[in-house]
């Protein structure tokens, strides 16, 4: 890592003085960063040159079909793997895509700094009622970071482009952890663009989230232990004792999945700066979308006191929680998962997409999504004013 000092090093200067990033981030932006972890995956990508006009280039579907959207029987599309470019000048990259199945669209964010690849041991299951399209984010896994640190509110930016490449007016969308920032983010900023929308063991982010316990902070900034010890603690975080005791084998796949796709150094320190200033507690009313709020009965990175917060204020929210799992509830049990989603969003077809912004919010929202980062620390900080006036 020595040779990534100066990243860590200018992106600690707009932190508080005294505090490491990680351990600000773990304390103040809601989100339990597996960065101990991620640590010992990290390397650095050199990006290619970037363009100012959207390309995209075509690989090789999973099924080893022809290249391009592939269909077999019924219409269904099966895997197809995808590059995106999004954004312009020294702030493009190019998102990884996977796109399979049919029906309405849904749309996939996944967590921190980590790959779509988590994705791929449930994907297929709603893939047979879905048209289910995952990447992953700018800066994580497979999709290089530009240089420029980027915001959640940029990240939510990505996602829309993203459907604009694919033609997709509206689509469901499944946030999970800090995907679920992004999506609350999309849902402020792009209802129109937003048909159901589900956050998965995630947060309103900011000063006023419930952290996790002093243990489990502890365990995932340790800078001592050895990978494969870091790792287990990862694990103790992410699965419940008695997933853990019973599946063994399932946890080491699912922990390898974390690390297949190693996320650049430059991209960890993006991902860590944009999801320890996202803040929409104030501005979760605005949503307009149906939303089910899942969450894992016995999350400890992400406690559930986090998703009652999030139900109680978004007006059409309805909150469902997996019992007896962790904060990777989707991966411990996915067939209780999969049965909370499904007969909430039949209970609550047909879901159409909201009206678009108008007015002085539409015409400020790209002023401020640009400025995501700025707009972030502001909202933070009057977070953090707000709760020392209230003592």
């Amino acid at each position: 890592m020595s040779a990534n000092c100066s990243v860590w090093t200018a992106i600690s200067s707009r932190l508080p003085t005294g505090r490491s990033t990680a351990s600000y981030a773990l304390r103040h932006s809601g989100l339990p960063a597996i960065v101990t972890l991620l640590r010992s995956v990290v390397r650095c990508d050199r990006l290619s040159a970037l363009q100012t006009r959207l390309t995209i280039k075509r690989q090789v579907p999973h099924d080893g079909g022809a290249t391009g959207i592939s269909t077999r029987g019924g219409g269904r599309r099966h895997a197809v793997v995808t590059l995106f470019r999004v954004g312009r000048g020294i702030n493009a990259t190019s998102l990884h895509v996977e796109r399979e199945g049919s029906g309405e669209p849904l749309l996939w964010i996944t967590g921190f700094a980590i790959s779509s690849e988590i994705f791929s041991p449930v994907i297929h299951t709603y893939a047979t009622s879905y048209d289910c399209i995952r990447y992953d984010s700018r800066g994580a896994g497979r999709s290089p970071a530009p240089w420029r640190v980027t915001s959640i509110p940029e990240l939510a930016g990505d996602a829309v482009r993203l459907l604009d490449a694919l033609h997709i007016d509206s689509a469901h969308v499944y946030g999970l952890s800090m995907g679920g920032m992004v999506a609350q983010e999309l849902a402020i900023r792009f209802p129109d663009r937003m048909r159901g929308l589900v956050l998965g063991g995630t947060t309103h982010g900011g000063p006023r989230a419930v952290l996790p316990s002093p243990r489990i902070a502890a365990a995932l900034t340790s800078r001592n232990a050895p990978a494969a010890v870091r790792a287990e603690l990862v694990g103790r975080a992410l699965f419940t004792e008695a997933f853990r005791t019973e599946h063994p084998d399932l946890v080491r796949g699912y922990l390898g999945l974390l690390g297949r796709h190693r996320t650049s150094a430059r991209g960890l320190v993006s991902h860590l700066t944009a999801s320890t200033y996202h803040d929409t507690r104030a501005r979760l009313a605005r949503i307009a979308a149906p939303t089910l709020v899942l969450h894992g009965g016995e999350d400890q990175l992400t406690p559930l006191a986090n998703a009652h917060l999030l139900a109680a204020a978004i007006p059409d929210a309805t909150l469902g929680v997996v019992a007896d799992a962790g904060h990777a509830y989707l991966l411990e049990r996915p067939e209780e998962s999969h049965r909370l989603f499904d007969s909430w969003l039949a209970s609550r077809a047909p879901v159409v997409a909201g009206a678009p912004l108008s007015g002085l919010a539409a015409r400020s929202e790209p002023l401020t999504r640009h400025l995501g980062l700025q707009v972030g620390m502001l909202r933070t900080a009057r977070s953090l004013t707000s709760i020392r006036h209230r003592r």
